[in-house]
Order: structure tokens, then C-alpha cells, then sequence
């Protein structure tokens, strides 16, 4: 009788603990932790939502499901939490210096969220935008529940929350990592902090990351270090400093630091300017894979500085940034066909460049195309496809998207006016007549729906051609992306710095 009325109790605390009010109590990081091991029938990973969570929403249940797959008589191993920073211990070696005998084989962790600087040997790894996040937690948490102690497996695990959008316990796992003296987890630790994922941004703190990492021997994270110096973000500003990041880099062969080195030559910070020198430490770059480079010497190319002008390898330039998923050059792309600089003049594959980019994302590609539709140039004329365009590039900050809309509306055929009054209708901002008028009233809806500020740094390549509907700035022939001042990446953000890829 009392085994029974054990029993019938069990079931009832197994009842009460998967609930929905249970299941409401626990944090997403918690929560996500434990639908990927609930249904498990291995003790050990069940014990590894247990280390992470000893006093979790589900710790009761998680213990009684271990007692029933090991047995009434088992008893589980005493659950421990997370290691705190203090409790990290001393520096070890990172993982990818791990001796491959001492460690364990090839798992679906390391095949799921390996990256590329730091796989396991015969593991190519994945870019981060690929991993398949709810796959890899749960392979990285198998993974660690048989083998703790193993830093690619933890370094693993942080990627893909990382990437599935779990920044708390991600950051928590890198820090871990990064305070035993691991590179990558520090590096990814700087971009944390450098863009406030997760947590307020801290350029202080983000340096400090980037330094450790950067002393570590990473060179991605000298040429990084280098760009703080260069801004005075979370640093004293120096381009002495930033220099010698930067030369620091290039010893290790990092396409980083000769990127950001040309930078310095062509804007002629802290040395003398000298586009030649820029132009060849932009084309090693290139040559290394590195897109802001290869849109670098593009630029250079087209204008003739530090090189011989020509168009057509301006366009190649553009043509292998495109090909590695750059929308700024399929934007350019798309007006260097519009214009036939450097390539024949072709108006659909403009349209197709520019379509590509717009589903990137790119706001001034969703303008751009927009007109195309607007006028029926390389597409069919639709005046609802170019109002849908027109008005998410407004919304995107483009600047020749707020011209068309605000200052020239009436380049816009009345097709597209009426949709566009449409589409403010049922934002909730408009609710004047349907009439291609644009009055005081449609204004007043448009600037509703305006971005705070204008995108900074935004690509400015606009159709251009008389009765067009738009009225290009750029200067006749040029089918390359101008830049604020410099190639160089806002100042008051990482620039391309942001994509965690490159880093993690």
C-alpha cells in the first residue's frame, strides 16, 4: 500500500510540474533547456538541465524521472550550477589547442554549430546564419551532458543560443569561457558588449574583451582592438594605436587588419595619405575574401584612385561581393546595369540585382526597384508593387525614397499615388480620399511613418534617367556606392563588425 500511494503521488507531482502554470514560471532560456531534454531516457542529460538549473521550475520532476529510468533505489548525482566567473578557475588552453587524443569524437554538436576558426579536426563548420538553432542546443546539451569538461562543446553551445536569440545564457557561457582565457568566447563577448545584444552596450567593456582576445594571439580581434583606438570607442582615441593593431593583424595574415590599414592610407589617418599603398592593401584584402574590401577597391576602380580607372573591373569587384551575399553591391550591381557602366545595359537584370538586394533588405534597392515598377522599365508596370517598395524603403530611411514620396511625388505615375494612399489607409495614418493627391494630408501620413533619422551610411544609388521618377545624385556614369566621407563604418557603431560569423 505505501509503494502504491509513493506511486500515485509521483504521478500527481509529474502532473502538476509539466502544467501550464509550471510551464508559464520558467524563463525562455529555462524552458527551452528543458523541452529539449524532457522527454529523454538518459539520465545524464536530464542531470545536465539539473547543473544548470539545481532549483529550476522542473528540477523536482527532472530528479524523479531520473530516479525512474536508473531505478527506485538510484539516486541521482548531486546537481551543480553553472560556474560562475569566480569559480572559472585558472587559464586554460582554448579549445581548439585542445590535443585531439584527449578529445572526444565528432558529435552532432560539432556538426551542427562548429565554427569554421575553431572546429574540431575533420569538422568544417557552419556560418552562424545556417545553423539550425533548435537541433544544435539540443546536440551541444547531449553533447556537454556526456562530456562536461569539454570547452568546443561549451563554446559550441553558446554559439547556437547566440544565434537562436537565448543571449542571456549565451553571454553567461561565453564569459565563463572567456575568463578560463578561452580567444573566440572573449571575441564574441566584445561583440556583445560592443552592440548591446542582450545587454545595455559598453564600448568600455567591449575593448576589454577585444583586448583579452586580442593579446590571446586572436587576429580578428587585433584588427578589431585597432578599430576601437581608430573611433575612441571605449578607448583613449589613438591612430598610432590603431596602427599598430592593425600591422599586428596582417602579421597573422588577417584580412581584417589590411582592410582596415587601407582605410587608414586613404583617409591618410595618422600617416600621409597615399591611395596607391590603400589600393594594394585593399586588393590583399579582396583576394582574402573580404567583401567591405572588395566594394573598396570597386569604388577605387571606377574612380581612378591609386588605380587606373576601369569600369569593368570595378564591376567584377562588385560582381564577387554580390556573389558572397553583399546587398550593397547587388545594389550597385543593379545601377551599373541600369546605366550600362562596365556592363551592358540591361534593364532586367538591373531589376533582378535590385530585387535581390530589396530581399536582403536593402532599402535604397527597394527604391530603386520601385521605379522600376513605377515606370515599367525592365518589369511590368504595377503601381501596387511599386507603392509596397516605395513605402518600405521610406520606412527604411532612404533618402531618395523620402524625396520621391515628399518633394516629386508627381514623377510617380497615379497608379502608384493611389496605392500609396491605400497602403497609408491601412497603416492607420490616412484617411483622406483615395485620389493621387498628395495634399497636406498624405504628408502628414507619410512623415507618421518616418523613421526617427534617416539610415546612416545608407546606400544612395538611385534610378536616374529623365521622366524617371527619380532624380539621381550620383555623378553621371558612377555605378559604385559612395560612402560618407570614408569606406569606413559609422563611428558610432562596429560597422561590419556586426556579424558575430566573423567572430564567434
Amino acid at each position: 500500500m505505501r509503494k502504491l500511494l509513493a506511486t500515485l503521488a509521483a504521478i500527481l507531482m509529474l502532473s502538476a510540474l509539466d502544467s501550464p502554470a509550471a510551464l508559464a514560471q520558467a524563463d525562455a532560456t529555462e524552458l527551452s533547456f528543458w523541452e529539449s531534454v524532457r522527454d529523454s531516457d538518459q539520465p545524464r542529460e536530464l542531470e545536465a538541465y539539473l547543473k544548470a538549473y539545481p532549483d529550476g521550475t522542473f528540477a523536482s520532476l527532472a530528479r524523479l524521472r531520473i530516479e525512474k529510468l536508473r531505478g527506485s533505489d538510484a539516486q541521482p548525482e548531486p546537481a551543480r550550477s553553472l560556474p560562475s566567473v569566480k569559480e572559472a578557475g585558472a587559464t586554460e588552453e582554448a579549445s581548439e589547442l585542445e590535443p585531439a587524443a584527449s578529445s572526444p569524437p565528432v558529435h552532432d554538436c560539432d556538426r551542427l554549430a562548429a565554427h569554421p576558426n575553431y572546429a574540431f579536426e575533420g569538422v568544417a563548420g557552419v556560418s552562424g546564419e545556417t545553423i539550425p538553432t533548435d537541433k544544435a542546443i539540443k546536440a551541444c546539451r547531449e553533447a556537454l551532458a556526456a562530456h562536461p569538461d569539454t570547452e568546443r562543446f561549451q563554446f559550441q553551445l553558446a554559439r547556437a543560443l547566440h544565434y537562436g536569440n537565448f543571449y542571456e545564457e549565451s553571454r553567461q557561457r561565453f564569459q565563463v569561457l572567456a575568463e578560463k582565457g578561452h580567444a573566440g568566447a572573449a571575441l564574441n563577448l566584445g561583440l556583445i558588449y560592443g552592440h548591446g545584444r542582450g545587454v545595455t552596450r559598453d564600448h568600455k567593456e567591449a575593448a576589454r574583451w577585444f583586448r583579452q582576445a586580442a593579446e590571446a594571439g586572436d587576429a580578428f580581434a587585433m584588427a578589431t582592438l585597432g578599430y576601437l583606438y581608430k573611433q575612441g570607442l571605449g578607448v583613449r582615441q589613438s591612430n598610432t594605436e590603431a596602427i599598430a593593431w592593425y600591422r599586428k593583424a596582417i602579421d597573422k595574415n588577417e584580412s581584417e587588419g589590411f582592410y582596415r590599414l587601407a582605410a587608414m592610407y586613404a583617409e591618410g589617418r595618422g600617416m600621409p595619405k597615399n591611395m596607391f599603398e590603400a589600393a594594394r592593401l585593399y586588393r590583399r584584402a579582396a583576394d582574402m575574401g573580404n567583401i567591405e574590401a572588395m566594394l573598396s577597391l570597386s569604388r577605387m576602380y571606377s574612380a581612378g584612385e591609386g588605380v587606373f580607372t576601369d569600369k569593368v573591373e570595378a564591376v567584377r569587384w562588385l560582381q564577387n561581393a554580390a556573389e558572397k551575399g553583399s546587398p550593397d553591391a547587388m545594389t550597385s550591381l543593379g545601377f551599373a546595369c541600369q546605366v550600362g557602366e562596365g556592363v551592358d545595359k540591361d534593364f532586367s537584370q538591373a531589376a533582378e540585382w535590385y530585387r535581390k538586394a530589396a530581399d536582403n533588405g536593402n532599402a535604397t534597392a527597394k527604391n530603386n526597384l520601385g521605379i522600376l515598377y513605377n515606370d515599367g522599365t525592365g518589369v511590368s508596370r504595377d503601381g501596387k508593387e511599386a507603392a509596397r517598395l516605395l513605402l518600405e524603403a521610406y520606412r527604411g530611411g532612404d533618402t531618395y525614397a523620402k524625396r520621391n514620396l515628399e518633394e516629386q511625388s508627381t514623377v510617380l505615375t497615379l497608379a502608384t499615388r493611389r496605392e500609396l494612399q491605400r497602403l497609408l489607409k491601412q497603416e492607420g495614418v490616412y484617411d483622406g480620399a483615395i485620389d493621387g493627391r498628395f495634399g497636406s494630408g498624405t504628408k502628414r501620413a507619410l512623415k507618421a511613418l518616418a523613421p526617427a533619422q534617416d539610415a546612416v551610411g545608407q546606400v544612395q544609388t538611385s534610378s536616374s534617367g529623365a521622366g524617371t521618377g527619380a532624380q539621381s545624385q550620383i555623378s553621371p556614369g558612377s555605378a559604385i556606392i559612395p560612402r560618407e566621407g570614408s569606406s569606413a563604418p559609422d563611428p558610432e557603431d562596429l560597422g561590419n563588425l556586426s556579424d558575430l560569423d566573423k567572430l564567434d
